[in-house]
């Protein structure tokens, strides 16, 4: 996967909460991925914006990285759609 089509993918799902690299303080309870020192880091914070330790995946391939990126999305959205329709 490529970052244009992982951007397709979170258009066309309307797929919420996710920090594309770009900066990620203060993001509540959000998917992000960035690149720092040549890998890709895949991770999710909470409610208080803190990283979830045990989220935390790094990646040599940048591809690798988005397909896990998106599919933690996904996982995302439909826990949050299940969630507001108990409500």
């Amino acid at each position: 996967m490529d970052r244009m089509t992982a951007l397709r993918i979170i258009a066309e799902e309307d797929l919420r909460n996710g920090v594309f690299f770009s900066a990620s303080e203060n993001s509540m309870n959000a998917v992000i991925i960035e690149e720092s020192s040549g890998v890709f880091v895949v991770y999710g914070t909470d409610e208080r914006a803190a990283v979830d330790e045990s989220s935390v995946m790094v990646f040599s391939e940048e591809s690798s990285a988005l397909t896990e990126f998106i599919e933690r999305l996904r996982a995302w959205n439909e826990y949050v759609k299940v969630r507001n329709s108990d409500r």
